[in-house]
């Protein structure tokens, strides 16, 4: 390729480049609309829906900060007037949220809540799937063995997984030298 040609191609990404942040900068704008008529009208009977739009919309904007206080907000605050739909939504985004910023901790537990709160969501065995597992990698084996043992004997959908998750919990018993297991 000549000088040129590299240089029109590289001044074609920047370009797009800039389409993309400018995407997002508006996106922003959006959400923080929604986010101002929660914050103004805390009581509507659209604020919840508000709320929601403002972590989806923060969320596709890339500004995680903002979707987690949001749905924190949602969680709240309107976790028990919304649809339900809207409110397992937002406790599944928040645990991925804090997924996202490596704070496993707080994942770990909203996975674990979201199970315990939801037990028949088709979700929720993937959710309590993925608590086991940072609560192994937070070195909570204790919790991390318990969870897994609800998961392979009431949540699994097949066997062969179920055998898998039950080998895992095998090796944590191993890692902690408890035997008796």
């Amino acid at each position: 390729e000549s000088t040129r040609e590299q240089q029109e191609e590289a001044l074609e990404k920047i370009a797009r480049a800039i389409e993309d942040d400018t995407k997002e900068a508006e996106l922003g704008k959006v959400a923080a609309r929604f986010a101002k008529f929660q914050g103004d009208f805390p009581d509507s009977k659209y604020a919840d829906e508000a709320t929601f739009s403002a972590v989806l919309i923060y969320n596709q904007a890339d500004e995680l900060d903002h979707a987690i206080r949001m749905g924190e907000i949602m969680r709240a605050k309107y976790s028990k007037q919304a649809e339900e739909e809207l409110v397992q939504r937002n406790h599944l985004l928040l645990a991925e949220f804090y997924e996202r910023i490596a704070d496993f901790e707080t994942s770990a537990d909203l996975y674990n809540e979201f199970f315990e709160t939801y037990p028949k969501h088709e979700k929720a065995s993937v959710a309590l799937y993925n608590a086991a597992i940072y609560y192994q990698g937070l070195g909570q084996t204790d919790t991390a063995i318990a969870k897994f043992k609800t998961y392979y004997t009431a949540h699994a959908e097949n066997a062969a997984e179920a055998a898998q998750v039950y080998w895992r919990t095998c090796g944590l018993y191993e890692f902690k030298e408890d035997w008796t297991e």
